[in-house]
């Protein structure tokens, strides 16, 4: 059986970084990978045959690291997450305008979970920064700061558990 999967745009909002023009920025960077997407996706759709599986992903949040640096890294960790569920949601509409479908990685791994507090190695900390410094190749360590933009190999398999949950069973020809 033929599948495909796309990981694409991430790297576009890393452009933005924490500055003030933060929010201006990612409307245009949304609005650029929204129409670079829906290209993209015509075209692959265009390239083989209906029946094949196109499956996207949404993101995991690279910045929750820095909740750990404290003080104004915390907040910017915090507030990335508003920025990373409307990035998603461009995605998920952008993939469902296409009619392909949706591994769901920001729930994966738990990215907007900052009220519940769990146990870790870097003491209490929301599971989302829990989950961020365990599930991306990054070095965290209270007191500073650090940015995890690739998964580790547990991450690795989050995203394949979400892509398998997006895909189902897929018949295999006879």
């Amino acid at each position: 059986m033929v599948l495909i999967t796309i990981d694409i745009g991430g790297n576009d909002v890393l452009t933005c970084g924490s500055g003030s023009n933060t929010a201006s920025c990612l409307q245009q960077v949304e609005a650029t990978m929204a129409s670079n997407l829906s290209t993209i996706l015509g075209q692959l759709r265009a390239a083989v045959r209906p029946s094949v599986p196109i499956v996207g992903m949404t993101y995991y949040d690279p910045y929750l690291g820095d909740w750990l640096a404290g003080g104004s890294a915390r907040s910017t960790a915090t507030g990335s997450v508003p920025y990373l569920v409307t990035l998603n949601d461009l995605l998920a509409r952008t993939y469902g305008a296409a009619g392909d479908r949706v591994a769901d990685v920001q729930d994966a791994f738990q990215s907007t979970e900052l009220s519940r507090d769990v146990g870790s190695p870097w003491g209490q900390v929301p599971v989302a920064v829990e989950q961020a410094c365990t599930l991306l190749d990054m070095s965290c360590r209270i007191g500073q700061q650090t940015l995890g933009t690739d998964p580790s190999p547990a991450g690795a398999k989050v995203i394949a558990h979400a892509f398998e949950r997006a895909i189902g069973v897929l018949r295999t020809a006879p």
